[in-house]
């Protein structure tokens, strides 16, 4: 049975034909047809011959669990279900025609302009891969690339952890002194106090502190780029600790080791996983009693607050790992606060003014006046 037609966009359509009087909606339970007009038929190319494997493979670690949820999507929408391993799908076979009509089912479907972009360039990834592989022509891919992603703007996601929150966080992790309080602890360190990504922060080992200098050996950061990233002072306090808790384990040893079912550090160490880095922030923030936030609101928040301090941009996007000082700018959560200030008249409240946490105060009260000092002793 022929693939129903989509019918034509109204405004082409005389008025009094039936089919004007009908809304138009995207039959997002039907197969998109291929070019042939017969559904998309599963195959099996060899690794080094896949296109979408070949574009998947070399990505990072990081990016590679996105792009593979992102294929899985493309093939759920063209075929409804029925190819279930984005691996089989034909890519080779995608056209002009195919990618436009995927980029309208996506659309229906509800989902943000940034998700459906992020498929969109899958598709140019994988027809660029085709057409390398010889699998087909460059006038194919030439017409893929000339399907537009969707242009929109909307509020900006996340939000800043304020000052006082990230202090409540800091006094819940560090009040007994328990190896995993301390170790996430860490944790909050690297991600608000010097900016890392999540995995970043994950594969952090003793030997890539430099206690001296507050200094960061950043090896793992994305598209495998190392820089070195900067710690706020405020925050040394809690690494400094950490590694002298980890004093027995070798330089190599992650800075933020997993830990045995009775609460200790693992021997031999193991880093922990990005997986449980969700898990950590949700259960500190239940117990710390702040408002929802994601592991990446850390990072958003360090960004904001040096742009607050002055920081020149060019130099914080060097220390976040940012090729372009424009996307560090997209980070800046301080434009929705004043402008609501300004617009409404409201007080400045001195308090968020504040840009440094002063951890000495936290420390005071779980370790004593000085810790070094009370360390040494």
């Amino acid at each position: 049975m022929a693939p129903r037609r989509p019918p034509l966009p109204r405004l082409l359509l005389s008025a009094n034909s039936p089919e004007a009087q009908q809304p138009y909606e995207e039959d997002t339970h039907a197969e998109v047809p291929s070019e042939d007009g017969r559904p998309f038929s599963p195959i099996a190319l060899p690794r080094d011959r896949n296109p979408l494997l070949v574009y998947v493979g070399g990505l990072d670690e990081a990016s590679q669990p996105t792009m593979a949820s992102t294929a899985r999507l493309i093939v759920e929408t063209l075929t409804v279900g029925r190819i279930k391993d984005p691996t089989r799908f034909p890519w080779q076979a995608l056209t002009y025609a195919v990618v436009k009509r995927l980029r309208s089912r996506l659309r229906a479907k509800g989902l943000a302009p940034r998700t459906i972009n992020k498929a969109l360039t899958l598709v140019r990834a994988t027809a660029r891969e085709s057409w390398m592989l010889g699998l087909s022509s460059r006038e194919t891919y030439d017409r893929i690339n000339e399907v537009e992603n969707l242009k929109s703007v909307r509020l900006p996601v996340g939000r800043v952890v304020e000052q006082d929150e990230i202090a409540k966080l800091m006094l819940a992790c560090c009040l007994k002194g328990t190896d995993r309080g301390l170790r996430d602890a860490g944790f909050f360190a690297l991600m608000r106090g010097a900016g890392l990504r999540e995995r970043e922060a994950t594969l952090v080992k003793r030997e890539d502190y430099d206690q001296e200098t507050g200094t960061i050996n950043v090896r793992h950061g994305k598209h495998h780029k190392q820089r070195l990233a900067y710690v706020e002072p405020a925050f040394e306090i809690v690494l400094k600790r950490l590694l002298r808790r980890l004093s027995g384990l070798l330089p190599e040893a992650p800075l933020l080791p997993r830990l045995s079912p009775s609460g200790r550090f693992m021997d031999p160490p193991l880093h922990v996983t990005t997986q449980s880095v969700g898990k950590l922030v949700s259960r500190w923030g239940q117990k710390a009693e702040v408002a929802p936030f994601t592991p990446h609101d850390l990072r958003r928040s360090f960004i904001t607050l040096q742009l607050e301090a002055g920081v020149d941009p060019l130099r914080l996007a060097r220390a976040v790992g940012h090729a372009n000082p424009a996307t560090t700018l997209l980070y800046d959560r301080r434009t929705a606060a004043s402008d609501r200030r300004a617009i409404r008249k409201e007080p400045v409240d001195e308090t968020t003014l504040k840009r440094e946490v002063d951890f000495r105060t936290v420390a005071e009260r779980l370790w004593g006046l000085d810790v070094e000092e009370k360390e040494e002793k």
